[in-house]
């Protein structure tokens, strides 16, 4: 708008000197000094064309005057809407530029766990203890042992000695569910010697990563079940090797990011006590 308005009165400005600039009427310089003679007798005066009499009247002192003061009147206008506009940019920069209230400012709640209470679980036979969400159930399962079978290697690295599983109550179309199982160690593997073997063993399942239980490294794997993901999480301690497992990826859980949420939680709270 503001060069719109410059150039606008640059127009002008040219126009006004333009006019200004115009010769005074030469009838009049011929006037001054050329003596009058008696006008001859015409019986029939033409009448001067339009087009003379268009000259003479742009030639005119009147109107000159009369231009120069319209010229003036519509820069004058111009002027006054040039700064009207200015004045309203400025208005609505200010308003753009107003800080937005405290009271107005609203921090939204970050804490998933808010409106959930934990209870703590401790096994003191195999070492450890966790957090898991009150509303849930524990399930405590016996070893799968048979007294006449024959305790071979293969039987031994397969057999719970210790399972429990925290089971969601309330459910919507998918039980929430975290196992966590102890197994003998009859190889005494370390913890990359079990992901190793069971990966090898386990054809539906592949590696995943490593991640830090109670600062002690653990190998994760992705295993398929047909209509879902698990994970199944291991490292060795203390002579035994403790998995964790859970699903984290299916399509039939409406509420898979919250149990994944919970799943993780319960995770970070496990701690070996001895």
């Amino acid at each position: 708008m503001y060069q719109k308005g410059k150039v606008l009165t640059s127009f002008l400005i040219a126009c006004y000197y333009y006019v200004n600039s115009m010769p005074a009427s030469p009838e009049t310089v011929v006037q001054a000094h050329i003596p009058q003679s008696p006008e001859p007798y015409v019986h029939h005066k033409h009448r001067p064309k339009s087009g003379v009499r268009l000259n003479k009247l742009m030639l005119s002192t009147y109107f000159r005057i009369a231009l120069t003061f319209l010229l003036l009147i519509i820069l004058f206008l111009t002027a006054s809407f040039i700064a009207f506009q200015s004045e309203q940019k400025r208005k609505r920069l200010k308003e753009y530029e107003k800080p937005i209230p405290e009271a107005e400012i609203i921090v939204p709640e970050t804490n998933e766990f808010s409106n959930i209470t934990w209870e703590t679980y401790t096994n003191k036979e195999y070492g450890y203890t966790l957090s898991y969400p009150s509303h849930w159930e524990v399930v405590e399962a016996k070893p799968n042992l048979d007294a006449n079978q024959v305790r071979t290697v293969e039987i031994l690295r397969d057999n719970d000695l210790h399972r429990v599983t925290f089971l969601e109550q309330e459910v919507v179309l998918w039980q929430g569910s975290f196992d966590i199982s102890v197994h003998e160690n009859p190889l005494s593997f370390d913890t990359r010697e079990w992901a190793d073997d069971y990966s090898q063993r386990d054809n539906l399942a592949s590696p995943s990563g490593e991640i830090e239980i109670d600062s002690h490294k653990a190998k994760k794997f992705t295993v398929f079940t047909y209509d879902s993901y698990a994970t199944t999480i291991g490292l060795v301690k203390n002579g035994f090797i403790y998995t964790f497992g859970f699903t984290d990826t299916t399509p039939n859980d409406p509420e898979l990011e919250k149990h994944s949420a919970i799943y993780n939680q319960i995770l970070s709270t496990f701690k070996f006590t001895e």
